[in-house]
């Protein structure tokens, strides 16, 4: 498992980073973010393996799917294939 770290501070300038974690998602990996209060984690909820990888990762039994629209502001990502 390798875990990468990016601080997004400028959407434009980081892109790369975005669409890093965007590829993580869809080959079936997690990609944690923070929220206003606690972390987030994000993964594809049409993957049943990545599903139960994001499980394994939380320690939850249910898990809620989310759907927001993106925003721009500093915000970092956490990435685990």
């Amino acid at each position: 498992m390798e875990t990468k770290v990016a601080i997004i501070k400028d959407i434009n300038k980081d892109i790369k980073f975005i669409e890093e974690a965007g590829a993580i998602i869809r080959d079936g990996g997690t990609v944690a973010f923070p929220t206003e209060t606690v972390y987030g984690l994000g993964a594809n909820a049409l993957d049943e393996e990545a599903v139960k990888k994001a499980i394994d990762d939380t320690g939850y039994k249910v898990l809620s799917i989310e759907t927001q629209p993106y925003e721009k502001k500093k915000f970092s990502l956490f990435g685990r294939k």
